[in-house]
């Protein structure tokens, strides 16, 4: 019984006490939507230029790409697999995202969210899409999407 106490009273003291508690730093906000922002452009970049090798880099390893109208696609092989295919029969003028929300998670995992716009000789000509994504930051201090969900924007 009184081993009991003890051992409550040592994890209800290692609980409360401030030397003994364990502290997340909080994620800076402004800093963490400059850097989705950032990997955004690099992005539209790679879809502007046709190149899947640039687009699956900015993904990680493991990521998983959900777009509707498209086989799943896991890992960043497949990930550039699929966009070969797109831009083999898809030459991209205009491709826009905005993003509309960001959210840290941790220090290393954000959420986000936007439409994306492109223009292209594709069919379609003009598609319009609603997105969500997960990122991680890498050891290297680029947030890369680990997964990605999208669908066409029925608003357009």
């Amino acid at each position: 019984m009184r081993t009991s106490r003890i051992l409550i009273a040592s994890l209800a003291f290692g609980f409360t006490h401030p030397a003994m508690a364990q502290t997340t730093a909080k994620p800076d906000t402004a800093a963490v939507r400059a850097a989705v922002n950032a990997a955004s452009a690099k992005l539209n970049a790679a879809y502007l230029a046709g190149d899947a090798a640039a687009v699956a880099g900015l993904f990680t390893e493991d990521a998983r790409a959900e777009y509707a109208g498209f086989p799943s696609a896991k890992g960043r092989a497949a990930i550039q697999s699929t966009y070969d295919t797109y831009f083999n029969s898809n030459k991209l003028t205009v491709a826009e995202t905005t993003i509309m929300e960001v959210t840290a998670l941790t220090p290393d995992l954000v959420t986000a969210g936007g439409t994306y716009h492109s223009f292209g000789n594709g069919k379609p000509k003009h598609a319009w899409w609603r997105w969500a994504a997960a990122y991680r930051k890498g050891a290297d201090g680029e947030y890369r999407i680990s997964y990605i969900m999208a669908f066409p924007d029925s608003t357009k």
